[in-house]
């Protein structure tokens, strides 16, 4: 019998691949404010990696999101409220009133003074369960590197998943922290890489010559290049004592 094999082996690339990637900020507010995260689309709130993964695959779709925000209240004896909830792109200007209406709403309560000045709240959506279809059949719903980029809505009742804080009756200073998970499915590989994406342009190291590390000539602007063995030595500086 044959022994086993102890070499190393590595699977070829795909050519769709599905990772988890991560958004994250923090900021302070002191009046209601609100974010939204598409279901379809980045809004310029790419994650980490992303624009690396696009300089090899074309397209991208979003297929899950999941957001975790913690909020600190900062002012004594003033109440503040959290809500989340999944809404049309034109519904978004909603008052946070509005949006607690929402059957499937999700919201918390922050004390002031007197009980917890802290709070978090979690909330998981995916964009095939508000659409009622397959997402990945529909070209509507996958974004190039532009598209992701931009911060206009690819359709205008593009389901997003909003969150509102603010005050319950004055309005506070909050600290509020977002941590954003995309589940992201990047597809139609392409080579060289994205022509939306740009590249930092590669040096032309054809002047650096081998007997001298120090000694580079720019030539990249010149129609061809000398060959190393044609190159003139430097003349010698000659001090005149």
């Amino acid at each position: 019998m044959a022994p086993a094999s102890n070499h190393l082996r590595a699977a070829l690339q795909t050519k769709n691949l599905t990772v988890r990637l991560k958004w994250s900020t923090d900021t302070t507010i002191t009046s209601l404010s609100s974010w939204r995260f598409g279901l379809a689309q980045f809004w310029n709130q790419k994650p980490g990696y992303f624009d690396q993964y696009m300089t090899i695959y074309k397209m991208s779709r979003i297929l899950q999101v999941h957001c975790r925000v913690t909020v600190i209240n900062t002012t004594a004896l003033t109440p503040a409220e959290v809500v989340f909830a999944v809404l049309p792109y034109s519904d978004y200007s909603r008052t946070l009133a509005d949006v607690k209406n929402l059957p499937k709403a999700k919201f918390k309560y922050l004390s002031g003074g007197g009980g917890m000045d802290k709070t978090s709240l979690d909330y998981s959506a995916a964009l095939n369960d508000w659409l009622g279809v397959d997402s990945r059949s529909i070209r509507d719903y996958q974004q190039s590197a532009s598209e992701a980029a931009s911060t206009l809505a690819l359709l205008p009742d593009t389901p997003v998943l909003a969150l509102y804080v603010g005050g319950a009756s004055t309005e506070p200073t909050l600290r509020v922290f977002l941590d954003v998970w995309y589940d992201v499915e990047f597809f139609e590989l392409e080579y060289p890489g994205s022509t939306a994406v740009n590249a930092k342009t590669a040096i032309d190291m054809t002047g650096q010559r081998s007997d001298d590390p120090g000694y580079f000539e720019d030539i990249s602007s010149k129609p061809f290049s000398v060959p190393h063995s044609k190159v003139e030595p430097k003349q010698p500086l000659l001090i005149r004592r």
